[in-house]
């Protein structure tokens, strides 16, 4: 199994995600929780280069770098930055005041997952940043694939966060960084039933992937994923599909409830004043 090919997708990582109003509140939000004495920062998990790249441009801190394992989306990034995966960081043990993994550890197989979150408090020496989604519903957002029928996430998240996730986050260990603060930012809307009639919807037409989709298990990968290779710069979205405006439909009439999209999580290793901005 490989998600190789999505991750290496330039229409991901040109796309303007960051510019919508939610994700300009996480940034805000990330922002309010750097300690003032951080001289040091590391990004896991950087793809764009979207929190690094404004860290530049901002804020007063020595030394900022980021970390990914996709050369597509490093190659968006402005600043002192390293191809490697989440679980094998390429450097000494408390080489960062502050390590920061952002919208990441959802993304991670177990083996990977476990073996990150050690790096991460390997490498950090006085506080770590982690945001991710929360509360996720995850089988809401699965699809399948039409060559081989694998139901995956089309985000790739593979895990959800709730408040008890977050408290526990760096186990019982006896070198862990405490947590200190949360911030819950952006909205997400929740449709009752609306992952029963997806279901029920699946069973009588054709599986087809969205746009940027590529499937984890065989690699087959929807038009718009095949033509961005040799032609990014001339590509549009494709129109919604007839299965998305049904889709568009039911969450009109179908009742909802808001929530928070995101927590942002402090943790320090020493129980300090942290002398937030």
């Amino acid at each position: 199994m490989s998600d190789k090919q999505y991750y290496e997708n330039d229409r991901i990582w040109a796309s303007g995600f960051e510019h919508s109003l939610d994700e300009i509140e996480r940034l805000r939000a990330i922002k309010s929780l750097i300690a003032k004495e951080v001289t040091s920062l590391l990004d896991v998990g950087c793809g764009n280069g979207h929190f690094v790249n404004s860290m530049l441009r901002t804020e007063p801190i020595g030394r900022v770098c980021g970390v990914d394992r996709s050369r597509s989306a490093l190659s968006l990034v402005k600043t002192e930055k390293y191809e490697a995966s989440a679980d094998n960081l390429p450097f000494k043990d408390n080489e960062f005041d502050l390590v920061c993994a952002f919208e990441v550890l959802e993304h991670l197989p177990i083996a990977i997952y476990e073996q990150a979150i050690r790096e991460i408090t390997r490498v950090a020496k006085k506080h770590v940043l982690i945001s991710v989604p929360f509360q996720e519903n995850i089988r809401s957002e699965l699809i399948s694939c039409p060559k081989c029928f694998c139901a995956f996430n089309r985000s790739y998240h593979l895990r959800s966060f709730d408040s008890n996730t977050i408290q526990g986050l760096f186990g019982d260990s006896n070198n862990k960084p405490l947590l200190q603060e949360t911030k819950f930012c952006g909205t997400v809307r929740n449709y009752w039933g609306l992952s029963w009639l997806k279901r029920l919807v699946a069973g009588f037409r054709t599986p087809t992937l969205p746009p940027n989709a590529v499937c984890p298990h065989c690699g087959y990968a929807s038009k718009q994923v095949e033509r961005s290779a040799e032609h990014a710069e001339e590509l549009t979205l494709d129109p919604p599909s007839t299965s998305q405006r049904v889709g568009q439909l039911l969450r009109g009439m179908l009742p909802s409830s808001t929530q928070a999209r995101w927590v942002i999580a402090h943790y320090t290793f020493d129980q300090v004043d942290s002398n937030l901005q």
